[in-house]
């Protein structure tokens, strides 16, 4: 059954070749690989944490809403204002379409929030033209490239990352001054390195602000997760937006085979809890009335995930 798996779900098999081990993810009833030279479950170390405690206080922090479709908005617009009242929302990362038109960014805008176009997916490119911003007058762009998501990174790991960090650097290179460039980051590109530097700071290097995906379940360990980054928000003295999962996530499980010619050898398993990825929505409502030593705000993901009845059970 393992071997099948593999070989229906492999791409050819001469693009296979210096892959070791492979990781067999299910998650529900779905089922995919992850190819790797050197043994996953032997994970790079993330280093000495730079600041283990964060000093957090009452107060005011803004929070973000990550919107995939304006739609969305327009379906219940007073859904749209209550979240916007109860979560303390500020800015939105609104997903880009060619729909979008500057009386939509407008009305939005006289919510008293700021908008962010945003554009991502695992291929590092930029899908649409940067005049866009101009035509419809956002403040700034936000990108979540994730080209992890590609089946040969962890094959061609360095090549992917060089291209990355090019990529960042040539995207703020166009924006200029003009328009602020946010980029999404998971909090482990502090565990790659690439010329004496983690590909984190490396995007902290180009870009206006960084977004870490810190998908725990509680403020602390949110904060914990999220310790370099903060130390390197201060060091480069650029916002650092955290974001917190409020999506319901199942249950990862991973086994690990290394490859040879004739056999696949079990190397070992684990599993990741999905109600550890995910913060409570009653305490994400309270994220605007936190001050966090080295984080400028909260982005909740997201929209979609805002239930309705949560928007009445805690006042």
């Amino acid at each position: 059954m393992i071997l099948f798996i593999i070989t229906s779900c492999s791409p050819k098999a001469e693009k296979l070749v210096g892959v070791n081990y492979v990781d067999i993810v299910q998650v529900g009833d779905k089922i995919s690989l992850s190819y790797y030279r050197t043994n996953p479950l032997k994970r790079e170390s993330r280093g000495k944490p730079v600041r283990t405690e964060v000093n957090c206080r009452k107060g005011r922090s803004p929070t973000a809403l990550w919107v995939w479709n304006f739609r969305d908005i327009y379906k219940n617009k007073d859904r749209f204002r209550n979240t916007v009242h109860r979560y303390g929302v500020k800015r939105i990362y609104l997903q880009h379409s060619g729909e979008l038109t500057p009386s939509v960014i407008r009305e939005i805008e006289k919510l008293g929030l700021e908008v962010f176009l945003l554009d991502g997916g695992k291929d590092i490119v930029l899908n649409f033209p940067l005049d866009r911003l101009d035509y419809l007058g956002v403040r700034g762009l936000q990108v979540d490239i994730e080209p992890y998501l590609n089946w040969d990174f962890n094959l061609k790991r360095e090549d992917y990352v060089s291209k990355y960090v090019d990529f960042i650097r040539r995207l703020k290179s166009g924006l200029g001054k003009k328009y602020r460039l946010s980029v999404v980051i998971p909090f482990w590109y502090d565990s790659i390195h690439y010329k004496g530097k983690s590909l984190t700071e490396h995007v902290f290097m180009y870009a206006d602000e960084v977004v870490v995906m810190a998908y725990r379940s509680s403020l602390e360990r949110v904060l914990s997760t999220a310790s370099e980054e903060i130390y390197l928000s201060h060091k480069y003295r650029k916002p650092l937006w955290i974001g917190v999962e409020l999506t319901p996530q199942e249950n990862e499980h991973h086994h690990i085979y290394r490859v040879s010619r004739k056999k696949l050898d079990f190397v070992g398993s684990y599993r990741v809890k999905g109600d550890t990825l995910v913060f409570p929505h009653d305490r994400a409502i309270l994220l605007k009335s936190i001050k966090c030593e080295g984080v400028k705000g909260f982005v909740l993901h997201s929209y979609r995930s805002i239930k309705t009845e949560e928007l009445t059970s805690v006042k």
